[in-house]
């Protein structure tokens, strides 16, 4: 289905997104990235979608290097709690720490109840869900996947435990290892009044589609 007008006008003709106006109208906090960690500059990549007139989720992307092929990225989703991806919150804190969890393949998580201690145990590249990994002082529990491919893959979903109305957060990741994974995300921040940033990011992101 096509997006209404209203949601159009952030795309320009050429493919470029107008980042600020888009997160600008995002009526939930966008997360995204400060610096450079990992040498990562903003993405290609930049999406959004809408439920009727309202932005629904908006999706930035990371990658390095700046120009060539990419080794290492993360596409970062910022979601709506009506967005229908959204999952219920995170239901393992439910379960006592020694019951065993798993994915839909029977794939077992290995469970901590902080990053720090996720740390401590020595991350592994393995499905991993942690309790208590904090964005920008905000609590949220985490759920990471991990596939090894040819590249290591992962799939992170983020939620603010016990609140069905709170931030979710979408990543796909390409190219890290477990560790600098967790510390990536707790780099995170919301970008909805950095105006600053966000046009450095529009800087980048013309620049990455032009030259590749």
């Amino acid at each position: 289905m096509p997006l209404p007008p209203s949601l159009r006008r952030f795309r320009e003709e050429s493919g470029h997104i107008r980042l600020a106006e888009l997160v600008g109208a995002a009526r939930f906090p966008v997360y995204g990235l400060d610096g450079h960690p990992l040498g990562l500059t903003f993405g290609r990549e930049a999406g959004y979608s809408g439920i009727g007139d309202l932005l629904a989720s908006v999706s930035l992307s990371f990658a390095y290097p700046a120009t060539g092929e990419v080794s290492r990225s993360i596409a970062v989703t910022s979601a709506r709690p009506t967005d229908s991806r959204v999952i219920a919150p995170a239901d393992w804190l439910h379960f006592p720490l020694d019951v065993p969890l798993s994915d839909e393949d029977g794939k077992l998580f290995a469970r901590h109840r902080t990053v720090d201690e996720a740390r401590r145990a020595g991350i592994t590249d393995a499905h991993l869900l942690i309790d208590h990994l904090p964005i920008a002082d905000i609590p949220f529990a985490a759920r990471l996947q991990f596939w090894p491919r040819p590249d290591p893959e992962w799939q992170v979903t983020l939620r603010q435990p016990e609140q069905p109305s709170g931030d979710t957060i979408f990543c796909s990741v390409r190219g890290l290892a477990g560790n600098e994974l967790l510390t990536l995300l707790e780099q995170l921040i919301a970008i909805n009044h950095r105006g600053d940033l966000l046009a450095r990011y529009q800087t980048e992101h013309e620049q990455r589609r032009i030259f590749g």
